[in-house]
């Protein structure tokens, strides 16, 4: 069985993003704490495609990749955890790959960098095109609209939370707040194995 879970629900971008912003323009695009009801990736327009491509993977791509916080400060110490309990799974060899979709150049390199501090993985993917991921993986965990809405037949999503992804609990097999509480929810990999066997 092989799970890809997509970065950004590891990740806060959202606080990166909001702080190179206020570099480029002197102010937050929103509050500190309203960044949980936002994705500043897709809400902050620019002028071009080559100046939203400048900003973040030529401007603040370390920034914005490597130096984001986890989304919680239980996250890595759960993750290794998760992996840990998958590989003594007795069913089926439990494959982890970690995924980035939308990524290139620099910000690979940032993203590199922010695993290694947290996120031990022996497989890591970065398609240029996003919807491949779902030809090297049978269960996607993410919070992405365009791959939960690419999910093909035979497939498992389970849809990662972020206050402005409601819309995409329809195509999503399971769901959670955070993948803190994915993988503190007794995560049942028995489950999971019957969904796509």
């Amino acid at each position: 069985m092989n799970i890809a879970i997509d970065i950004n629900t590891l990740r806060n971008l959202n606080k990166q993003i909001n702080i190179c912003y206020e570099k480029e323009t002197g102010k937050p695009f929103v509050d500190n704490e309203e960044l949980i009801k936002h994705d500043l990736k897709r809400e902050i327009k620019f002028d071009s495609v080559q100046a939203r491509s400048k900003f973040y993977f030529e401007n603040y791509p370390f920034e914005i990749f490597g130096c984001a916080p986890c989304m919680t400060n239980e996250c890595p110490l759960d993750f290794e955890q998760w992996v840990e309990e998958s590989e003594n799974f007795d069913k089926d060899t439990i494959n982890i790959m970690l995924v980035s979709p939308f990524e290139s150049g620099l910000s690979i390199k940032a993203t590199m960098f922010f695993l290694s501090k947290w996120f031990p993985c022996r497989e890591m993917y970065f398609p240029k095109q996003s919807t491949q991921i779902w030809d090297r993986c049978d269960v996607l965990v993410t919070s992405d609209e365009k791959l939960s809405k690419n999910k093909p037949d035979g497939k498992v999503l389970i849809l990662i939370e972020n206050g402005t992804n409601k819309n995409l609990e329809q195509y999503a097999d399971l769901s959670y707040e955070t993948i803190d509480n994915m993988i503190s929810d007794n995560f049942d990999f028995n489950k999971l194995y019957k969904k796509i066997k």
